[in-house]
């Protein structure tokens, strides 16, 4: 299997760039979903029924589970490679809010507007670090302008959770 400039097998830098690529179609769509789905105003939901925290709080689930396997990740197989201080900074960096931010996913399930602010924590988490894991792998900084964008909607989500 072919080998890029970081040590990492060729077929996770393209399975990467085509998430980050596609990420912006992902977002729209993500959001439509997301907004779809309206708070019943009874307190006990039948099961089955999806509405928006429950949608939210599973996409809460599977991102930290996603974020608990790119730690082990890096605590067990990227540290071990070849890469840069750089680089294994931008991975501990992209997995520390990884994290913190799947975990506000659970909080956004609980305000009052669960689509609105887990659409913006969600999508904020893709663009903020979906780039910085890609650059600590691959060593290709050509998705970085996302990440500025990536933060300045977490913030927007936070804000929105108080809303």
């Amino acid at each position: 299997m072919r080998e890029v400039r970081s040590g990492t097998p060729s077929w996770l830098s393209y399975a990467i760039s085509g998430i980050i690529e596609r990420s912006s179609r992902l977002s729209r769509n993500v959001i439509r979903f997301l907004a779809s789905y309206e708070l019943k105003s009874c307190s006990v939901i039948s099961p089955g029924v999806m509405n928006s925290s429950s949608v939210v709080q599973r996409l809460a689930g599977i991102s930290g589970a996603l974020a608990v396997a790119a730690g082990a990740y890096g605590a067990h197989g990227f540290r071990r490679s070849e890469a840069s201080d750089y680089q294994r900074e931008l991975f501990d960096t992209a997995n520390k809010y990884h994290i913190y931010h799947s975990l506000a996913l659970l909080g956004a399930a609980r305000c009052r507007k669960p689509a609105l602010a887990g659409a913006l924590l969600f999508v904020g988490m893709g663009c903020f670090c979906g780039p910085l894991y890609h650059q600590a792998l691959t060593n290709d900084p050509s998705f970085s302008k996302l990440a500025p964008i990536g933060g300045s909607l977490l913030i927007v989500g936070w804000a929105a959770m108080a809303l």
